[in-house]
């Protein structure tokens, strides 16, 4: 697992990775749920990247524009903004163009991932 502070239009946000030592046969992105319900889900996300980064499958989770450990304030936050901050790391998870990429969402981030596949 690797957590850094990357930069996003207008702020920068925790991003953790779960990256397998082989390469890996999957990336997934997970899209989460909004507000409290995005807290007490981070638990379940942690250890499904753990399982999958043990199964050769590598995953991305972190929190949009205004939210979580984002440096935007919550007023700030907007739909088209965390849109945007999910493009951009799709984006440079499509540097490792061998392993497909897999959207993995909860309430509303199911929501924003269907609109993000029709927007990339």
């Amino acid at each position: 697992m690797l957590a850094a502070f990357e930069r996003f239009d207008g702020h920068s946000s925790i991003v953790v990775r779960w990256t397998p030592p082989e390469a890996a046969r999957a990336r997934v992105l997970f899209v989460p749920a909004f507000g409290d319900e995005m807290n007490q889900t981070r638990r379940m996300v942690r250890l499904t990247a753990e399982a999958l980064v043990e199964r050769s499958i590598a995953s991305t989770v972190f929190d949009p524009h205004g939210t979580g450990d984002s440096s935007a304030g919550f007023a700030e936050a907007t739909v088209e903004r965390w849109l945007a901050d999910f493009a951009a790391v799709l984006e440079r998870m499509r540097a490792d163009r061998d392993a497909p990429i897999v959207l993995c969402a909860c309430r509303l981030g199911v929501a924003l991932a269907a609109e993000l596949t029709h927007r990339v």
